[in-house]
């Protein structure tokens, strides 16, 4: 029983070791309760009032797991339209990157989560940035088929050409 329970800690600490090398915030990954956990919870399950709860308890909605993945994020790609509601009126930008540049927008998209790329173009999301592989949300959408959003997002993306400035005075371009 002994050996099982030191080769267990073994197992946990080469881990740890193996992710603080490649750069990872490991102190996340391994707590077990953490408030970063329960607010990403909270996203993906669409409860606003516990979302409201736990940023104003101080948890940041800006922060990301290990896994790159924001609150903001999380809550477009299961598409509850409430908590990205409430997240944008926290103060989250809509168009915060991950590590490897994707967008909420590119979350939703790729999902087919309408409804969520329907408000994020709303909130002037932008539609055509581009992640560190160079995809767009377009091309994410329709590499999963989505066809309905990527009809949404040429759609969106023609009116922004036609009125450069478009609502919040940007190109919708970045």
């Amino acid at each position: 029983m002994l050996g099982m329970v030191v080769q267990f800690s073994l197992n946990r600490l080469l881990m740890f070791v193996v992710l603080v090398a490649i750069g990872l915030n490991v102190f996340l990954f391994f707590a077990r309760d953490s408030k970063l956990k329960r607010l990403l919870n909270a996203c993906r399950a669409g409860d606003t009032t516990s979302i409201q709860r736990l940023i104003r308890s101080g948890q940041d909605p800006t922060q990301q797991d290990v896994w790159n993945t924001s609150p903001l994020m999380m809550a477009a790609s299961y598409g509850k339209t409430e908590a990205i509601e409430v997240l944008l009126e926290y103060g989250v930008s809509v168009d915060e990157r991950s590590r490897f540049q994707k967008t909420p927008l590119m979350h939703a998209a790729e999902n087919g989560q309408l409804p969520a790329v329907e408000l994020l173009i709303r909130k002037n999301a932008c539609v055509e940035a581009k992640d560190s592989n160079g995809s767009t949300a377009i091309k994410l959408a329709g590499a999963d088929k989505h066809f309905d959003v990527v009809n949404l997002l040429q759609n969106a993306i023609q009116r922004k050409n036609k009125d450069p400035q478009g609502i919040g005075g940007t190109t919708g371009i970045r």
